[in-house]
């Protein structure tokens, strides 16, 4: 059977230098059945998949707005970049990817395009009758826009509208993706996330980060994410039994520093830095992850706790119970009889063989998630739209 050459462009790989989006088209890319033929548009590139994952050789010449002046951020720094981009003696790496992803649709040599990400740029150079697959990772400033500055919405709207299918990473953004975007159920397939792979040798050799014990909570903390919540709920528990709350990501902010301070757990509650070792690290040990969320599209840290052997506790909302199944404990934000304080003393009052049966059954929900699986879905989907 002849190859279905898919194209991908870089703009996932341009706005992340690592992260989900780029990371999971990496896995998806490099666990393709043979019948796929990706073409990655990636001239230039920093992002760390593209060596890890050897997609592609690319120019160390890279130069994109966050990057250019060392990353100084100032009134007007994108309107001098756009201007100086005019010229031909300035290196713009996104306008040479995108360059490179134009020449290839207007040559008409490839089956399918897949764009990595919301930038619309190609749409007025329409492929050659060429079907487009769009993949909608959430629709978190459609749901909150109060949060961010700049929303999503309109790009997801064009994009949607124009595809030919699109991928939703779990059944509750494929609901969203229909109730908010006006798109017709048959146009949506959902394919989850793969669970990373890590071997037991690993896992295994990982070492204790941390001399006390803990509970975690991974990534950002934009207000839709709780954390306020997550640290009054938690005080009692904390103060009460000597465990920490480690944070990982980005630093307290003021506001976040005196909001700790508010609810007494100056010294309860630590940040960390932390590599992706260090991360899996953190999982194995914690006593729990803890996710108060209200929103996200999938919840790849649930993965990550599962396969790590790490409890996980979840707000029940979202896509959480979806993906988490009854591997985990859930609370409830919007409830107080199903509070995150009540689970979590519920939690530590957990026999071992109770702690050993939620260990277990998150061992069993992480092996129903694989990227082969994923892989193999979204090439059946690219056959059937040709």
């Amino acid at each position: 059977m002849e190859k279905i050459k898919v194209l991908y462009d870089a703009q996932a790989f341009e706005f992340q230098t690592h992260g989900g989006v780029s990371r999971s088209f990496s896995e998806l890319i490099t666990h393709f059945p043979t019948i796929i033929d990706p073409i990655l548009a990636i001239k230039e590139s920093d992002n760390i998949y593209i060596k890890e994952y050897s997609l592609e050789t690319t120019s160390p010449l890279y130069r994109t707005y966050d990057s250019f002046l060392n990353g100084v951020k100032f009134k007007g720094k994108g309107h001098l970049f756009n201007a100086l981009s005019f010229f031909s003696f300035f290196h713009n790496s996104t306008k040479i990817n995108r360059r490179a992803t134009l020449e290839i649709l207007n040559s008409g040599d490839y089956d399918i395009f897949h764009p990595t990400f919301l930038d619309t740029y190609f749409l007025p150079y329409k492929m050659k009758n060429r079907p487009l697959v769009v993949t909608i990772h959430d629709l978190i400033t459609a749901k909150y826009p109060q949060y961010f500055k700049c929303t999503q919405l309109e790009a997801q709207k064009k994009l949607t509208d124009a595809a030919t299918h699109i991928i939703a990473v779990s059944e509750n953004t494929k609901k969203d993706i229909i109730e908010i975007l006006n798109v017709p159920s048959s146009k949506v397939s959902v394919i989850y996330h793969g669970t990373p792979e890590l071997d037991n040798s690993y896992l295994l050799g990982l070492g204790r980060p941390i001399g006390f014990e803990y509970f975690l909570y991974v990534g950002n903390r934009l207000r839709y994410k709780n954390f306020q919540y997550l640290l009054e709920q938690s005080s009692k528990i904390l103060l009460d039994s000597g465990i920490k709350l480690v944070c990982t990501g980005y630093p307290f902010t003021p506001n976040e520093i005196d909001m700790i301070k508010r609810v007494g757990l100056e010294g309860s509650v630590v940040h960390r830095f932390a590599s992706t070792n260090e991360l899996f690290s953190l999982y194995k040990y914690a006593k729990a992850f803890i996710y108060p969320s209200s929103y996200e599209g999938f919840g790849m840290p649930i993965l990550e706790s599962f396969i790590c052997g790490c409890p996980v506790i979840l707000n029940k909302a979202s896509c959480f119970p979806e993906i988490a199944g009854d591997a985990a404990l859930y609370f409830d934000v919007n409830e107080n009889n199903e509070s995150l304080s009540c689970v979590l003393e519920r939690f530590i009052n957990l026999s071992v063989s109770q702690l050993s049966l939620l260990v277990n059954r998150g061992y069993e929900r992480a092996r129903k998630f694989t990227w082969e699986k994923s892989a193999s879905e979204l090439a059946n989907i690219y056959q059937s739209i040709l």
